[in-house]
């Protein structure tokens, strides 16, 4: 998740670095930072726009066994090594 969220964030760098050359150039410096300074007055609004501000509480976390746990209910748990030196072993 924390690199799909850096690429995201971080990918937009360059776009915003070219645009803001390209508003710099044709329109002069002063222009291009009203249009950065406007632009990000406005970056609540894809939150805003959303379900999320009817959210009142938290949903309740999900209690997962760990693989120990499910090996004695008689299932492992898929995906998930076992902890200690037998995994070190597969």
């Amino acid at each position: 998740m924390n690199a799909a969220m850096r690429w995201i964030v971080w990918g937009t760098i360059p776009l915003g670095t070219v645009a803001g050359g390209a508003i710099a150039t044709a329109y002069g410096l002063r222009a291009a930072l009203w249009v950065g300074a406007i632009g990000s007055l406005f970056t609540f609004l894809p939150i805003a726009l959303t379900s999320v501000r009817s959210i009142r509480e938290l949903p309740s976390a999900v209690d997962e066994p760990t693989p120990a746990q499910a090996e004695l209910a008689g299932g492992l748990v898929e995906g998930l090594p076992l902890p200690g030196p037998a995994a070190a072993d597969a």
